[in-house]
């Protein structure tokens, strides 16, 4: 199935606009401009969730445990 969806994806970007295109062909790129926005939007949705957790991460690992006195165990060698 992804390597189909990556085949319409390939055949809509080669795509050169055709003014005498039928009902099909204008529905097919509608819709693959819709599909482009919504993939875009759930991309830079993605980034900015994983940035707050970044965020949040560590928060809890430089504010919060030092302030309540919490020591994570670490592998022998490292020293925190």
């Amino acid at each position: 199935m992804v390597v189909g969806i990556n085949i319409i994806g390939a055949l809509m970007a080669i795509a050169q606009p055709n003014s005498a295109a039928g009902p099909l062909s204008l529905a097919l790129r509608t819709r693959g401009a819709l599909l482009a926005d919504a993939f875009s939007k759930v991309v830079v949705a993605q980034f900015w969730i994983a940035a707050i957790n970044t965020a949040f991460t560590a928060a809890l690992l430089f504010v919060a445990f030092p302030i309540f006195d919490v020591n994570i165990p670490t592998p022998a060698g490292w020293s925190c």
